[in-house]
């Protein structure tokens, strides 16, 4: 990956000196830190390639407070005057001073902003276009994966439930049950935030890769699922599973079965027919399942042996409504 944006600071000391056979410069001369290192080199980069941005911060002399090494200032006013403001004053380079932390935050923020807008990645309209989406606050109803610019709130719970899935597809079977009380938001986390990372993971290389399908059992599950899975596409590349690096070239499958509990409201066979061809798709290592049920619902899961067995192909996640964390809100 191509380092685009570099952001550098310093204020009294030059760092700790780096071995000297590590890295030396092209005159054979010794860097004088892992800090000098860095900087050196994405100057070179720079003029070489245009890339990186280095964005250089220096703190204000008046605000400075002097190290007990005086060494390490002096090392750094040589460093400083021989890249970007020699003994003269005369100014070599751009760089920009700061007083504190905070005034360094501020700053910084608005580089990398400048930088990202720049670059296109920051869009001019607001995330959430209430004219046009309606209101972003969803009142009793679930978030929908459409609202994942407006999700907040779940950012630890997500990243958990995501490397539970992971772990879960590793160990043989892409099965994660999503357990908790009714309102707890179980369906939401999947579908704004689940989705939408499983989504950024499978096309992380641009191509488009991840196709996502929800069902609920309802009054005929198996129904259902086949209604689901005829809505994905059907291609030659389907009818095997390679491995190696071309498996991540392969289309990869999410199905989001919400409300799991409907499923006890059928018979007997329905069940056991629904929870054998979800394990006849797990078997496929390109297919997830995430299923969300109400916790209260958890025995009579046991009940029924091939729900059991594909409960235990894979692995759970307990939601709570005490993992909204303020922290992700503001």
């Amino acid at each position: 990956m191509r380092l685009r944006l570099s952001n550098c600071h310093a204020a009294s000391s030059m760092g700790t000196p780096l071995p000297t056979d590590v890295a030396r410069r092209d005159d054979g001369s010794a860097y004088e830190s892992g800090t000098a290192y860095e900087i050196e080199t994405s100057l070179a980069r720079a003029q070489t390639h245009g890339a990186p941005q280095l964005n250089m911060f220096r703190k204000a002399l008046a605000t400075l407070s002097l190290p007990a090494d005086r060494a390490q200032f002096e090392i750094l006013e040589q460093f400083w005057q021989r890249l970007f403001v020699d003994s003269a004053g005369r100014i070599l380079r751009a760089f920009q001073s700061f007083d504190g932390v905070a005034d360094l935050a501020r700053q910084l923020d608005v580089c990398v902003r400048g930088w990202l807008a720049e670059q296109g990645y920051l869009r001019d309209a607001p995330a959430w276009n209430s004219a046009v989406l309606g209101s972003p606050f969803r009142g009793l109803a679930a978030f929908e994966e459409q609202h994942a610019a407006v999700y907040f709130g779940r950012r630890v719970a997500l990243d958990l439930a995501w490397q539970r899935l992971l772990r879960a597809h590793e160990q043989g079977a892409g099965f994660l049950l999503m357990l908790g009380a009714s309102g707890s938001g179980k369906s939401s986390l999947v579908k704004a935030g689940l989705v939408p990372m499983f989504r950024a993971h499978v096309n992380a290389h641009g191509v488009i890769l991840a196709h996502v399908a929800e069902l609920r059992p309802g009054a005929d599950s198996l129904a259902a699922l086949a209604g689901t899975l005829a809505e994905w596409p059907s291609t030659v590349s389907e009818v095997f599973d390679p491995a190696g690096e071309l498996a991540e070239l392969m289309p990869k499958y999410l199905l989001v079965i919400d409300q799991f509990e409907e499923l006890f409201d059928q018979s007997d066979a329905h069940i056991a027919a629904f929870a054998t061809q979800c394990m006849a798709l797990l078997q496929r290592r390109r297919f997830y399942i995430v299923a969300t049920m109400r916790a209260d619902c958890y025995a009579s899961l046991l009940e029924h042996r091939e729900l059991a067995q594909l409960k235990d192909l894979g692995l759970s996640f307990d939601v709570r409504r005490a993992d909204v964390r303020r922290a992700d809100i503001y």
